[in-house]
């Protein structure tokens, strides 16, 4: 199944439209504040409804992924609900 975005439909992952879409949205929100909401030429980034229908879903396809990857590899019994770093602690002055 194709997405409205064009992508291939995740749904072999397990999650639904709307949780790839939120889950899209907060890996992009995380990304602009660790980066300091600037692209790579110091523009500022684009907010997420800015963002081409292209772009959002691979945001969406990747994070969902990534999450899927994570579950599955550490189970969401371990703590932080399977997520094995901490995020926050990633050097910012890259």
């Amino acid at each position: 199944m194709t997405t409205p975005n064009g992508l291939e439909d995740a749904a072999p992952l397990g999650l639904s439209y709307e949780v790839r879409q939120t889950l899209g949205q907060l890996a992009y929100h995380a990304y602009g504040e660790i980066v300091g909401g600037r692209t790579h030429d110091g523009r500022p980034l684009p907010t997420w409804d800015e963002l081409g229908d292209r772009i959002r879903g691979a945001w969406c396809h990747s994070a969902a992924v990534v999450h899927g990857t994570q579950i599955r590899r550490i189970g969401p019994d371990q703590p932080n609900g399977g997520i094995p770093v901490d995020a926050t602690a990633w050097p910012t002055d890259r």
